[in-house]
């Protein structure tokens, strides 16, 4: 009876540590309905970023490692159009959507290409960057998946556009570094479905494109935020500030919203809103009265 007992009592503990630290439910939503109540974050699970794609980490105790994990810092600074450098605590670089015509003066670790169109890619890359990530597969064939390592910054992708014509296959990059997860949503022109929320994990930041002509229109976006309920949405893939303001007006009644002083932010989880807040990173070198 002891043996029942005990067995009982770990399976009880197992059960109870996978509801609390599993992926958070989804809920289905159409686009068309009300998206003004959002619902607050602090019910939404703490499960790491990328928990649907890690099934070789097997067990409950690296989870709740991942999970639990100290909380340090990582700086995000903008630089233009859908570009960003992220810098981690070991000195890490990774850029987003390298490009010949927007990129930070420094020599990155990884770079991350979402789409093959010039503005978010290049084929002139130093030889001294380590991985060098894009998000189609060049050959044409099938998808393709990343999921690398560098020091304390872990990448991963997941495919969107797939077979959508002339605007050409992409993906979302995950980055992870000390504990905060950032999803670069890229040129997606869609809602997300059950599977990629699920996949991605728990997302802090969203870098979501505004522009509303290529890619998603807002209420694909706004789907997308309550979807995932991440601490900060920033907006990116513009080239003049009147579209990420004009997004910052739209959600106002919905979600606290914010022009940041400068391009950077330095970030740690315990730093960030526990409800999501729209964060506006101006364009380097602007200044003007905000609106919102």
């Amino acid at each position: 009876m002891k043996r029942l007992a005990a067995a009982v009592a770990a399976a009880a503990l197992v059960i109870g540590l996978g509801a609390g630290f599993g992926t958070a439910p989804v809920h289905a939503q159409s686009l068309s309905g009300s998206l003004a109540q959002a619902q607050p974050n602090a019910a939404r699970g703490a499960a790491p970023c990328g928990l649907g794609i890690a099934r070789h980490r097997r067990g409950l105790p690296g989870l709740l490692h991942r999970a639990a994990a100290p909380a340090g810092h990582v700086k995000l600074s903008f630089s233009g159009h859908s570009t960003f450098l992220i810098e981690t605590a070991q000195g890490v670089k990774a850029v987003t959507d390298y490009n010949d015509f927007v990129r930070p003066d420094v020599l990155p670790d990884l770079i991350t290409m979402n789409t093959g169109h010039s503005t978010h890619s290049t084929d002139n890359v130093d030889p001294a960057i380590k991985h060098v990530l894009r998000g189609w597969n060049p050959s044409g064939l099938g998808v393709v998946r990343h999921n690398v390592r560098e020091k304390d910054l872990r990448v991963f992708n997941l495919p969107t556009n797939i077979d959508s014509g002339y605007f050409g296959s992409s993906s979302i990059f995950v980055f992870e570094a000390a504990g905060v997860c950032i999803a670069h949503f890229g040129n997606i022109r869609h809602a997300l479905d059950d599977d990629r929320a699920r996949r991605m994990g728990r997302i802090d930041i969203m870098l979501v494109p505004v522009d509303r002509w290529i890619t998603a229109s807002f209420d694909e976006i706004l789907f997308n935020i309550d979807k995932l309920k991440p601490r900060y949405v920033i907006p990116m893939h513009y080239n003049f500030m009147d579209r990420p303001l004009e997004f910052a007006e739209r959600v106002k009644g919905m979600y606290k919203t914010r022009l940041n002083d400068s391009p950077s932010i330095t970030v740690s989880r315990a730093s960030m809103p526990v409800d999501t807040e729209i964060l506006v990173l101006p364009l380097p070198g602007w200044s003007g009265d905000s609106p919102i």
